[in-house]
């Protein structure tokens, strides 16, 4: 195996999983809650979300979005 640096070998696990296990366990006491860990959410997209992704697709606003960000969120 490759040597890696200090810092890297001090690496814990991923906190990803760290969060969804957390969730699974409070799912399994009755907890009613929503999950935004990994992959999909467990609830449907809205419509409304689903017309304005379509809206902004077929706009040309699709791809990687400015550094700064899209100038209207950060004005808002």
């Amino acid at each position: 195996m490759p040597k890696t640096s200090r810092r890297t070998a001090e690496l814990g696990a991923e906190n990803a999983r760290i969060a969804l296990a957390q969730v699974n366990e409070l799912l399994r006491q009755g907890k009613n809650i929503i999950s935004f860990c990994i992959g999909q959410p467990d609830f449907p997209t809205p419509v409304n979300i689903q017309d304005a992704a379509v809206k902004a697709i077929r706009e040309g606003r699709h791809g990687y979005t400015p550094l700064a960000g899209i100038p209207e969120l950060r004005a808002a």
